[in-house]
C-alpha cells in the first residue's frame, strides 16, 4: 500500500466532520487511532485478495487431507471438504490451482517437497 493511500484515509478520518458526526478527536484517541488501523488493514486486505504469491504449509496441509479422503485431485470431489477451513481471498485460486494440477493427469502432481515449486508454475502459467 502507498503512503498515498494511507494518507488517503487518515484524511478521510479527519474529514469525516459532516453535519451530525463528531469530530475525530472528540471520539477519543485510542478509538481514533483504533478506527485508521481497521479501514488502512481493510484497504491492505483488498490489495491483497486474489493476489496469492504462495501456497503455503496450512494451505498445503488442508489441501492434502482433500486429495487422502477422495484420492483425487480434482477440486470437484474434494474442495468442499477444506473449502471453509480457507480465507476468503485464497479460495478462488486455490480451486483454479487445483483444477490446472487435475487438467495434466500425470506430470503436474506434487508432494510436500514440491508444492510450492508446482504452485509456481501454476502462478507463471496464468500469467503467459
Amino acid at each position: 500500500m502507498t503512503d498515498k493511500k494511507i494518507i488517503e484515509i487518515i484524511k478521510s478520518h479527519i474529514n469525516h466532520c459532516g453535519k451530525d458526526a463528531k469530530p475525530l478527536y472528540s471520539l477519543g484517541y485510542e478509538t481514533a487511532v483504533s478506527n485508521i488501523i481497521r479501514d488502512i488493514n481493510g484497504a491492505y486486505q483488498r490489495e491483497l485478495d486474489g493476489k496469492m504469491s504462495e501456497l503455503g504449509e496450512r494451505n498445503y496441509a488442508l489441501i492434502v487431507q482433500g486429495i487422502k479422503s477422495s484420492g483425487t485431485y480434482d477440486p470437484n470431489e474434494m474442495f468442499f471438504m477444506f473449502e471453509e477451513s480457507l480465507y476468503v481471498h485464497e479460495a478462488d485460486t486455490i480451486w483454479d490451482f487445483l483444477d490446472w494440477v487435475n487438467a495434466d493427469e500425470m506430470a503436474r502432481r506434487f508432494g510436500h517437497g514440491n508444492y510450492e515449486q508446482r504452485f509456481q508454475e501454476y502462478l507463471t502459467s496464468k500469467l503467459i
